[in-house]
Parts: C-alpha cells; structure tokens; sequence
C-alpha cells in the first residue's frame, strides 16, 4: 500500500513540477500516457499481490493491507475516470482521426487494386508481341553471326589460297618473307574469329600448320647461313620473317639458347681429360690417359697420362683449348651480329628497332646471356680440372703465360671483331627487307640502340669476369714463380743459419738474377702477368735485403779505416758488393722494361740498395771524417812565409819522397800512359807537398788499398774502368741541389743521398770524392795569410790532391762541379785583384769561397767571418755545412763592416783595394738574391 501512494506521490509530484510538461496544446502526451497506464499496470499487480495474501488466510496486518490496498486501488480507479472525462473531447476527436485514416487507407487499397487490373490487361496486350520480336532478334543474331563466319571463312580460305601461291612460287627471300606474313595474317584469322570445328577450315588446317613448319624451317635454314656468313642483309632479311609471322622473340630466344649449349659444350668438351684420353688411345692403339687399368702400378689417377704419353697428352690438351676458345669466339661473334641486325632493323609501322621488341622490361642483351652462361660454364670447369686432374692442373700452372695468352688473344680477337659501331659509315649491307623496313630515323624505344649502335662484346667488366675464372691458376702460378726465386736465396743464406753464416760471393747473386730475368722472360709479351711477376721479383729481393741484413756486422771495429780491413768489415763489404751486384742486375733488366715496371719493383730495388749502403756507409762515413780531419790541419800550416818548402808550425812531416812512393804503389794497376803523364804533370809542380796534405793522401790510399780495391770489381780498381762502370746518368748528375751543370757549386750545401739508379760502392765514392774537393776548396779559401810561396805550396797540394783523388776515388771528370771547383781555384790563386770581378772562373767558384780568400789578400784589421766570432775554422765549416750561401755573405759583410768601422775609428779615409772589390762582388752574386729574401 506505502508502495502503491509512493508511485501515486510521484506522479502527481511530476505534474505539479511540470504543468505543461505532460500536454501540448490541452492533448496529453502518448509518451506520457503510456507511462502511466505501465505504473497503472503495476497497481493492478499490488492489487493482485494483496488478493493473493487475503487468500492465504493470514489475519491482523495482511486484513490491514488488504484493505489499504482497495483503498488505494479506488483513488486511482475514481482518478483515471476524472482524467478521461477531463479529456474526453481531446480523446473522441483523436477517435475521429483515427476513423478518417482508415478511411484513407481504403481508398488507396482501391486505387491500387485498379492499378493491378490495368497491368494485367497490358501484360496481357504486349506479350504475344514481345515474344515475336525476341524470335525475329535471336533470328538476326544467328544471321550476323553466320555471316561473320561466311566472311571469316572466305577471308581465310583466300588466305589460304594466297599462301600457297607463294609457297609454290618458291622459297626466296622475299616470296618467304611474304608468305610469313601472309600465314600470321591466316592464324590471325583462324584464332580470332574462332573457326575450330568448320568443316573447309579444318581441312585446310594441317597444311597451314605444314607450311608454317616449312616457313620456319627454310628461314631458319637462311638465317643460320647468314649469321654464318655475317651477311647482315640475308638475317635482316630472315628476321622479317619471323616478326611477320609474329615469333620474333621465340626465335631469338631459341637462336640464343642454342649458342649458351653450344658454348658449354665447348668448354667441356675442350677440357675434357677422358676426351683426351679416348682421343689418345684411338691413334696410339694403347692405353690412355686415366684409364682403369694403369701399368704394373695399378690404376691411374683419372686424367694422369701413361709414363712416356705426357708430352703428347699436353699438346693434346693444349689443341682442345685452342679449339674450345675458337669455338666461343665463333659463337660470340655470331650472337653478335644477330644482336646487331636487330639493333638495325626497325618495325616499318611503329619504326621500333627489332632488339627492343625482344627485349622486355628488364631483359639483359642477347650477347650478355650467351657470355653469362659461357663464363659461368668456363669458371666451373676449369675449378674441376683444377682440383681433380693433377696433370691439368701442373700444365696449366707451369705454362700460365701460355694460357693467359690464349685467353687474351681470345679476348683480343672478339674486341677486334665486334668493335664496329651500328651505323658506322661504308662497307655494311643495307637492311632493306620486305615490308620497307629499313635504317631511316625513327622514333620509339629503338632509337637508342640505332643512334649509339650496338656495343662490343667484350668490355673491361667482361675481360675481369673472364680472368677471374683462371685466377686458381695464377695464384699458383706466381706462387711457383716466387718459390723459383727464392730458392737461390734460401740456398746460399738458409733461415735456419741464423743469419751468421758465410756470405756468398757475387756469383750467387748473379743466379738469382738470372732466375728473375728468366722469370721475367716468360711473361714480358703480358703487361697484367709482368706486373704480378715483378712483383714477386720485388719479394724476393725484399727477402734477399732481409737475409742480408741480418748479417750486417755493427759496432766501433766496422768504422775504422785507420788499421787493415778487419773480418766484421770483410763480411760487410762482401754483402756490399753481392747486394751491389745484384741491384746492377736488377737496373739493366728495368732498363729493357716498360716504365711503369720501375715503380712496381721500386720497394725491392730501393731495400737491396738500401742495405749495401747501410753495410758500408759507417766505413765511408769515417773515412769522410778522417779526411777532413787531416784537411783541417791545413790552418796550422805557415803559408805566409816565402820559402815554398818552409816546414810546417805543429805537425812533422812524413819521410820525402813517401808521397811520390804511395801514389805510385797504389796506382800500378791503372793505365800506364794515363799514371806517367799524371805523374810528369805533378813532378813538373814539385815533388814535396806540404804535411797536412801528405797526411791525406796517405789516409786516400790506405782506405783504397784497404777498403775500396775490395768494394768495387776487379776490373773497376782503375779509375778510367770505374768511370766505365758507372752510369752515364750517375755520372752527370748534379751532385748538389740546384746546381747546373755550368753553374757553382756551393760547398755549404749538403750532399744529397744516392739515388736508388746508381751502383753502391760507385755512388758512395763519388760523394766521398766530390766532398774531398768540395772541402778542401773551402778551407784553402779560409788561410790567410797567403804569401806568392804559400799560393805556389796551396797549388801543388790542389795537384796532389786532384791525383790521389782521381786514382784512388773517382774519376776527376766524372765529378762534375766539385771538380770544377777546385780546377778554378788553382788559377784564381794568382789571378790580379782587379780582375777577379770579371773572370770567367766565377761561373764555376761559389760566391762565398771567392769571397773568403780575397779575405787573405786584405788587411790584418779585415778579420775573417771565422776570427770575428772567435770560432775555428772547423766550427765554422760545420755552420756553412747548415746554412745557406745568403747566409754566409751576410756573415762575411759584417766583418767588412766591422773593417768600415774599424777604420772610421782610427780616422782613416781610405780603404783597402780589397774592400770595394768584395763589396762589389759580393752585392752582384748574393746581394740581389738576399734582398730577395
């Protein structure tokens, strides 16, 4: 009952909030309405509960509810009944429309009806009609059919007719060339208008199929006698064929499979060792090679010849890759010169060359194909033969320059041959076939192929495909030709001797280098293989310089040169002159190779020469040192006496006549006519030099006697034989930087390293000899003072210098401007002050060494550069060794400025005759170039 008034509260509650809410325009909603019939609904089941518990027949409180239940029950009952009659006009003109719609919908349902009826009757008008016209159309259709099928009919069989007019015409190009197009046209026809099962069609359709075989088959025929014969006309002519008869791209696809087998064939066939064996056996009616049954031994290795049959077995080999790689050539080339007639020949409607209508999207050229399965079929055999015959494998090894020639030459012969461009100018057959195709310009895709032509065969990526395939075989190769180098070396300096055993002579040398040039030999006509074996050459020389070294003897007893030759220098000496040997050897091969061969073996050569120079330098370098030592001793000479014999201020000089006596003891194998006019020409000058120089030259030929007689070869002791031996371009090089070969030659500059060209004990005594002069140039220029008795000892010590230089040395004529030097000093000794300036003799002094000896002809107050800064004369040296002939003038005009100043001081006006001319000479010769600076 509380639940019942609670939903009788809220629904008044809702109406009282929301007056208008329930009604728009006086009619209540249906919304609304039907929500409260639903809670109606639920008072009816309240009402139904509580009649349901007064049934069950409990008192007190279920009478109660009972009761309250009807009450309520009432009030909505006498509710709803006020509702309706408050609305009982909204609710009867609702009524009212509810009645006019279906009054409505019965008008329609009778018009609809009507509608039905007049349908019928028309269905019933129309259809005998309708039936008639769909008969006469099918009718029509089967007329227009069949007459399209009489026309097909008659096409095809005047078709047929024509063909074979031109097959009974006879079998020339031209009649062939039509009679393709005219059975296309016919297959065209048949397959078009779908003549199967017609009675006259499938009469006629063997022999179309019998003259389509007999099309392909001559054409093919012609086509194969044109590519044989490179009659461009003839293909272009076939090939019209078989585009009229639409199997363009079939055919060639079949031309070009046909040549891959044919070129796979070759290679098997042409590195076949049972071939050979089978070949052998059939003419020598004996056993083969490989075969199952071998001699007393046993069974043979496959491919291994019979004792005796090698050298047959070999030849036979080498004939069937001759044939084999003439056989690839033909086949290239002839796949070639299809590509380039269809690279020519052009469709006469579209202008589209042949190649691009076979080719598709992605396609790779005819030749491309044939050469891809060549090399791949090439590369696969030759691995086989490489590891399965033995004999093969030895024979292509030993002879690989054979065998890289004949794959060359084959490389050669197909670039020669297929290197001509498609419209290259006169000697081609014209294209023009049946149907008007011909060469004129066009466009479409074709016209790349017509305007750039058609590209050789071979190109640099094919050569590197092709030599890849022999690559096992020149790895082996030049692993046997390094081993055949090297075997000389390991023979006489094993690695297991620990680098102390004995030295090999020059001989031993000379083998090894006659193995290379052998070596070399054998692939001089292949610039690729040259460079390779050079190469190698160049290990083997780098094994050489290392095995070498190893037993290069250091230490204070290899620098002496002051007691005979001791073992330690013996040895070092002894691989001096084998390593000498050999880098003479390897310079007269380069010599007779191509250039580029100098940079290869540069590394070799260049370690070779740097150890002979590293085993002896120490031993030059302190005779260099011993030599200037003695040199220096020339400033303690008196040279301003008058007396030319005066003794000497410190030092004691040797017993007379020992320099006479040394000089001829040490030059008794030289030329006897050379020795005695040199002699007379020094005797003339005086037989007594001065002590320092009688030092010299008794260092000179003891380190000759010693050292140098051991280092240079038999018939080079001599200095006219060692002139001989040297080089033309070591001899006249510059043996300073800069320096012409008329120009000065400046002693503060260093002597440059040997060059990698020049022979070792040659070029290391042409240094020492050129730095002898060069020196002793500079430090006779630095003695002041300097009487007319002094000029005359200073010349005759230049003599004996300039001939214990040349017998024990070098060649003086081969010295170059060190040479120069000293020969223009002598004469400018004693040549007047005033024409020192003009004197041609310049041209070949220094600046500087003119300069500090017109120092001697000057003042006491005119203080050397040396005296000024209170330094030696070897301190001195050794700084003009380090700088520059700039450098050294402006040392020297500080001391004639200090002179200038000097003078001044003491109010003097006039200056020595000296002053102006060293002024003058020095601003013309370095002046210029030091304000340069």
């Amino acid at each position: 009952m509380a639940s019942a008034k609670g939903v009788l509260r809220n629904v008044q509650a809702q109406e009282e909030a929301s007056p208008h809410s329930p009604r728009e325009g006086g009619v209540l909603r249906n919304d609304e309405l039907a929500r409260q019939l639903e809670q109606l609904k639920d008072i009816d089941a309240l009402q139904a509960l509580a009649h349901s518990m007064a049934a069950g027949g409990k008192e007190g409180s279920s009478v109660l509810t009972a009761a309250q239940l009807g009450e309520v029950i009432s009030a909505l009952q006498a509710q709803v009944q006020a509702e309706v009659a408050t609305h009982h006009d909204e609710l009867l003109q609702q009524l009212s429309s509810l009645k006019d719609t279906e009054g409505v919908l019965s008008v329609v349902r009778a018009g609809v009806d009507s509608l039905l009826a007049s349908v019928q009757r028309v269905r019933a008008e129309i259809a005998d009609p309708y039936r008639a016209i769909q008969v006469k159309t099918r009718q029509l259709a089967a007329l227009y059919d069949t007459m399209e099928l009489l026309r097909a009919v008659i096409k095809y069989l005047k078709l047929v007719r024509k063909l074979r007019e031109h097959l009974s015409s006879g079998v020339e190009k031209a009649e062939l060339s039509k009679a393709g197009q005219v059975w296309q046209e016919v297959e065209t026809v048949r397959r078009e208008a779908q003549l199967g099962g017609v009675h006259l069609v499938d009469g006629q359709q063997q022999w179309v199929a019998e003259a389509g075989q007999a099309i392909r088959r001559e054409a093919m025929k012609s086509l194969e006698a044109g590519m044989e014969a490179m009659n461009q006309a003839e293909v272009g002519s076939v090939l019209q064929v078989f585009f009229n008869m639409g199997e363009l791209r079939p055919t060639v696809d079949q031309l070009v499979a046909k040549h891959k087998g044919q070129a796979m064939r070759a290679v098997a066939t042409g590195l076949d060792m049972k071939a050979i064996s089978a070949s052998m056996g059939a003419s020598g009616g004996g056993g083969g090679l490989g075969g199952s049954v071998g001699g007393p031994g046993g069974a043979m290795r496959s491919g291994t010849p019979p004792m005796g049959g090698a050298p047959r077995a070999r030849e036979a080999l080498w004939q069937r890759l001759t044939g084999c790689l003439d056989e690839l050539a033909r086949v290239m080339v002839l796949t070639w010169h299809l590509q380039r007639v269809m690279a020519k020949k052009r469709d006469p409607i579209s202008h589209v060359v042949f190649l691009d209508h076979v080719l598709q999207s992605g396609d790779v050229l005819p030749t491309e194909r044939v050469w891809e399965a060549l090399v791949r079929a090439f590369a696969s055999q030759l691995r086989a033969t490489f590891t399965a015959s033995s004999f093969v494998k030895e024979t292509f090894v030993s002879a690989y320059p054979r065998l890289l020639a004949s794959i060359e030459g084959f490389l050669d012969r197909l670039q020669a041959d297929t290197d001509v461009r498609a419209l290259g100018g006169g000697g081609g057959v014209g294209l023009g076939g049946v149907g008007g195709s011909g060469m004129g310009g066009g466009g479409g895709v074709g016209g790349s192929w017509a305007n750039g032509g058609t590209p050789p065969v071979i190109s640099a990526e094919h050569r590197a495909q092709l030599m890849a395939a022999v690559e096992p075989f020149q790895v082996a190769y030049l692993t046997l030709s390094l081993s055949r180098m090297t075997d000389p070396i390991n023979a006489m300096m094993p690695a297991a001797g620990g680098g102390r055993g004995g030295v090999p002579g020059p001989e031993a040398g000379l083998r090894l280098i006659t193995r290379m040039e052998e070596e070399v030999e054998a692939v001089k006509g292949n610039g690729r293989l040259l460079r390779l074996v050079l190469a190698s050459a160049g290990k083997a020389l780098q094994l050489l310089a290392e095995r070498c070294e190893y037993q290069v003897a250091t230490g204070p007893e290899s620098r002496q040169v002051l007691a005979p030759c001791s073992p330690s220098q013996q040895r070092n000496i002894a691989l001096c002159v084998l390593l000498g040997a050999v880098h003479t050897r390897c310079m007269h091969l380069l010599a007779r190779l191509p250039e580029e061969a100098d940079a290869v073996m540069e590394a070799g050569v260049g370690s070779v020469h740097g150890v002979a120079m590293d085993a002896v330098a120490p031993l030059f370098k302190a005779m260099r040192d011993r030599i200037e030592a003695c040199l220096l001793q020339i400033h303690q000479q008196d040279f301003a006496s008058d007396d030319p014999n005066a003794p000497p201020s410190s030092t004691t000089p040797p017993p007379p006549g020992a320099a006479s006596r040394n000089r001829q003891n040490s030059s008794s194998g030289g030329s006897r006519a050379t020795q005695k006019q040199q002699q007379q020409q020094h005797e003339s000058a005086g037989d007594n030099c001065s002590p320092y120089m009688e030092n010299t030259l008794r260092a000179i030929t003891h380190f000759h006697t010693e050292f140098l007689s051991k280092l240079l070869p038999p018939d080079s002791s001599s200095s006219s034989a060692m002139a001989l031996s040297t080089p033309a371009s070591s001899i006249f090089a510059a043996s300073l930087s800069g320096a012409a070969a008329s120009g000065p030659l400046s002693p503060s500059t260093a002597l440059p390293p040997a060059s990698v060209s020049e022979p070792v004990a040659q070029s290391l005594a042409k240094r020492l000899a050129s730095r002898t002069l060069l020196f002793f140039v500079r430090h006779a220029s630095l003695v002041r003072p300097l009487s007319e008795a002094g000029r005359l000892r200073l010349a005759r010590d230049m003599g004996e210098l300039e001939f214990a230089v040349g017998q024990h040395l070098f060649p003086n004529h081969a010295l170059g401007p060190s040479y120069r030097a000293l020969r223009a000093f002598r004469p400018l000794l004693f040549l007047d002050l005033d024409k020192i300036p003009t004197s041609s003799l310049l041209q070949d002094l220094p600046p500087s060494v003119v300069l500090h000896h017109l120092f001697s002809r000057g003042p006491p107050e005119l203080l050397s550069p040396y005296a000024r800064i209170q330094q030696p004369p070897a301190r001195y040296s050794l700084w003009l060794d380090q700088h520059s002939e700039q450098q050294a003038w402006q040392g020297i005009k500080a001391s004639l400025d200090d002179y200038v100043g000097s003078v001044k001081a003491r109010g003097g006006k006039e200056f020595h005759p000296v002053y102006p001319v060293m002024l003058q000479l020095g601003q013309t010769l370095l002046g210029g170039a030091n304000e340069g600076k």
